[in-house]
């Protein structure tokens, strides 16, 4: 009878373990869930993600490209070694003053003005006509323009 009541004890305990195995296997689900989800660290750790993405930024842009503008000597000895590689140069691009910017922003500054004004307007119109007609109801019949 001792037996079967270790086997009885046994059973209860894997049963327990199993119980145990199964919540412990989901945790390491939802922890591996949120441990893969990038957003997890921007929220956690936002000074490091930005300093990454600079870090990484720096990596991926090229360094700029060095030219050489060689004297006459050293374009012939380049020439008889044969390793001389002759590119032509691009228009560099012209690079507008400070004028150009400047009035762009003062001119979209304007418009905004300007449309903030009209709107201001139009809702001091419609408020002025909607207290009115609460104030005078017109009679049956006839209506407001």
């Amino acid at each position: 009878m001792s037996t079967a009541r270790e086997a009885e004890e046994i059973q209860r305990a894997m049963a327990g373990i199993r119980c145990e195995l199964n919540a412990g296997v989901d945790d390491i689900v939802d922890n591996a869930k949120v441990m893969s989800d990038w957003r997890y660290y921007v929220r956690a750790y936002p000074w490091a993600c930005a300093a990454g993405a600079v870090a990484l930024g720096y990596l991926i842009v090229p360094s700029r490209l060095d030219v050489i503008r060689p004297d006459a000597k050293t374009l012939a000895k380049l020439a008889q070694q044969n390793r001389l590689v002759v590119k032509s140069d691009p228009e560099p691009q012209r690079r507008g003053g400070l004028l150009g910017p400047l009035f762009t922003l003062l001119a979209s500054t304007v418009i905004r003005g300007a449309v903030a004004y009209a709107g201001n307007l139009a809702g001091q119109s419609l408020s002025v006509k909607a207290a009115d007609e609460r104030v005078r109801p017109l009679p049956p019949g006839l209506r407001r323009t």
